[in-house]
């Protein structure tokens, strides 16, 4: 979804779909050059470049134009990627699994922050509500960067009675606005919702609901709500102070996919069979 809401982009294998928002009639479409499954696409906010991304084999970051569809530029990873975000002067790009690097869209490769050697239980990583940090996870150590530098701001060890539940959360995360717990969907099949203080490593008890393995979440521009979608084909909303689910619905008869807010009162799911629906949530 576009910053200025007119504008929402699916994929499906390495095929990309750019439709108008409010009408939900298709603009274009154009393929990649990716060779299999795009896993992230972000619209740059100034709404005339569009950033895709596929990780695991051969990585690489694809930028485009919006309209066209033809592509500007793109720049490969050292490593596998998770994911990918803006930071907050839209002109770095940070990304990260076992390695966090961070790039200047127009200069390439500015230099690796942080590497792993074992990154199978690595998740994408987050930016604080401050601006100011990098919040990267793996395994059962949450660890701080400076935006401005790289440098390591600080690191802790998040509590679980299940250290090994730990090493399966891999399928999206997000902070809440309060800018100290952070919820995390957990792989494997495990359909809850962890969630942590990460200023202390506490954990809280687990958000249940989904009868299947979570597969993203979004958080609301206001931040006052969450949503979370779900191999059971549901879509779940909750809210960011009392954790409670406050809204659900059977949004696809199979795997729901991806979920995004559009707006603070309705949500855009998208199903494993490439079907986009818009929720009224109010």
């Amino acid at each position: 979804m576009s910053q200025d809401l007119r504008t929402v982009v699916t994929t499906d294998d390495n095929l990309v779909a750019v439709y108008d928002a409010s009408t939900g009639a298709l603009r274009h479409s154009f393929e990649t050059e990716f060779p299999e499954d795009i896993n992230k696409v972000l619209i740059h906010p100034d709404g005339r470049r569009l950033l895709t991304g596929r990780g695991y084999d051969g990585a690489v970051v694809r930028i485009h134009d919006l309209e066209s569809g033809t592509e500007l530029d793109h720049f490969g990873i050292n490593d596998d990627t998770l994911g990918f975000f803006l930071l907050p002067d839209s002109r770095r790009v940070l990304t990260g699994y076992c390695q966090l690097d961070m790039w200047d869209l127009d200069n390439g490769l500015l230099g690796p922050l942080w590497t792993q050697d074992d990154c199978a239980s690595c998740l994408e990583p987050m930016l604080h509500p401050n601006g100011e940090w990098i919040i990267n996870r793996d395994d059962d150590r949450i660890a701080y960067f400076s935006v401005a530098d790289g440098s390591l701001v600080r690191e802790l060890k998040v509590a679980h009675d299940d250290p090994g539940m730990l090493e399966e959360v891999d399928h999206g995360a997000l902070l809440l606005p309060d800018a100290r717990r952070a919820v995390f969907a957990v792989g494997n099949g495990v359909p809850v919702l962890e969630v942590f203080d990460i200023e202390t490593g506490e954990r809280f008890s687990p958000l249940e609901g989904h009868a299947g393995q979570v597969q993203a979440l979004a958080l609301s521009p206001d931040g006052d709500r969450f949503a979370s979608v779900a191999d059971d084909g549901f879509v779940r909303v909750w809210d960011s102070i009392s954790l409670e689910c406050v809204w659900t619905a059977k949004a696809h008869e199979g795997k729901a996919a991806d979920v995004t807010f559009c707006g603070n009162e309705a949500v855009i799911t998208v199903g494993a069979d490439g079907d986009g629906r818009l929720w009224d949530v109010v």
